[in-house]
């Protein structure tokens, strides 16, 4: 999967309002009373004394309202899906590592939502910056003094934010630089547009702002307005926030987005789930838990789907955790996946099998044309799983774990030329794997 440039919630206070209750006040007439005949001294006894009334009992205190039981509050939905509609309610993302909470009272739409990288968009919106809510993780910013696409960043470290702003010079047309917090932690805002810039023209954007180990890369256009927080993750490599919009006429899109953030909650900082790894053995969470011999440079990425991002290759292999079908219903066999694939129009045909930690591994190759081929992980989730236009897949029906699926893609314009070249690299960490709890 190519490394993703930013193609790109709502929240409004909802309000409601009873019927006027009709007041009748009523209004008490005397009676009218005969007088009484007077009566004999005879008759006429001593007036008692009266008797002392009797104070009022004090009216009950009204009990206090009982506190929420938190454990009985809604749970928030887990946000897992990726280009697809995000009804109004309460969500929990936990692409970026470090988990969030947020609050969209009106529908929205989810963009990527993957590789340390969230976009939350309006649900017309239709391009990068346009009334769109990007966040993701920073392990560099661009480089001030060339923050073109040529040479997209600095090296890893550069991601002081204020100082970025301060370097850019008349490159950025700053309305706001301040600190701030956002979500509970310390964050540097700002406000700015592109200044005096030439841009290159073509497909990509003009600058860039910032990347996720060149995974993900998030550019500025000239016709665009941003606000930007950098929120300090201690440690662990900071979160951007950017919202954007690319019309004037869409600037209610910053109060939309503004009363978003103030539901933002961010839980305890957790790593970024795109990491670089050093040559050697190393634990990954992937398929419950495993062991791999990797090369030098190899991008390791820890989302829903496991990926590997193979060393000065342009080959990924994913890790698939007991797929389910398109109804959400959980696979059984690699039968049963590959009879799914190709009533979706894939081109599947058996190949040489493997062994892998002891257990046979079916292999089949598989080509879509083009077609959109997918699996999932959850009976709620989409598109977790895309099946390359040219790869392999390998299935284990593992006797603890289920069934678990490892595919190999190319990322190439000509991915059938270089296929076979690439393969035996693939090939070589599938022998490596080693079945490990990983607690």
């Amino acid at each position: 999967m190519m490394a993703l440039l930013v193609l790109a919630v709502v929240a409004a206070a909802c309000s409601s309002s009873g019927d006027d209750a009709d007041v009748a006040s009523e209004v008490a007439t005397p009676e009218a009373t005969a007088e009484p005949e007077p009566e004999s001294e005879a008759e006429v006894e001593p007036e008692a004394e009266p008797e002392p009334e009797a104070e009022p009992e004090p009216e009950p205190e009204p009990e206090p309202e009982p506190k929420p039981d938190p454990e009985a509050q809604a749970e928030p939905n887990l946000l897992i899906n990726r280009f697809s509609p995000v009804e109004a309610g309460t969500h929990r993302v936990e692409t970026l590592g470090t988990p969030f909470l947020f609050t969209n009272s009106e529908p929205g739409f989810v963009q990527p939502n993957r590789q340390g990288f969230f976009v939350f968009t309006h649900p017309d919106s239709r391009g990068a910056d346009d009334r769109d809510i990007v966040m993701l993780r920073v392990t560099a910013l661009s480089d001030p003094t060339s923050p073109g696409f040529q040479d997209p960043v600095a090296g890893p470290g550069l991601t002081d934010f204020p100082a970025w702003l301060e370097a850019m010079g008349d490159k950025l047309v700053i309305d706001l630089n301040e600190a701030t917090e956002l979500g509970g932690y310390p964050a540097h805002r700002a406000h700015f547009r592109l200044g005096d810039v030439d841009c290159p023209g073509g497909p990509k954007p003009c600058l860039l702002f910032g990347a996720n180990h060149e995974q993900v890369l998030k550019g500025l256009e000239p016709d665009s307005q941003y606000r930007v927080w950098v929120v300090n993750q201690d440690d662990e490599d900071p979160i951007a926030v950017i919202v954007g919009i690319n019309r004037e006429a869409d600037a209610d899109w910053f109060d939309v987005a503004d009363d978003l953030l103030a539901t933002l909650e961010f839980g305890p900082v957790e790593p970024n789930t795109t990491s670089i790894l050093e040559a050697g053995s190393i634990d990954l969470p992937f398929l419950q838990g495993i062991r791999i011999e990797a090369a030098d440079g190899t991008v390791a990425i820890d989302d829903p789907v496991g990926r590997l991002h193979l060393a000065d290759d342009p080959a990924i292999i994913e890790f698939v955790d007991v797929p389910h079908n398109r109804a959400g219903v959980e696979f059984t066999s690699a039968d049963e996946v590959v009879q799914s694939m190709m009533d979706q129009q894939a081109v599947v045909t058996e190949a040489e099998s493997r062994t892998i930690d002891g257990l046979e591994a079916r292999a089949f190759d598989i080509g879509t044309g083009g077609t959109f081929v997918e699996l999932r992980l959850t009976p709620q989730a989409t598109g977790d799983w895309v099946a390359p236009e040219r790869g392999r897949a390998w299935f284990i029906e593992h006797p603890d774990r289920g069934l678990l699926m490892i595919s190999m893609e190319i990322e190439d314009a000509d991915p059938d030329t270089i296929f076979a070249s690439v393969l035996p690299k693939a090939e070589a960490v599938l022998d490596s794997i080693e079945f490990i709890d990983v607690g």
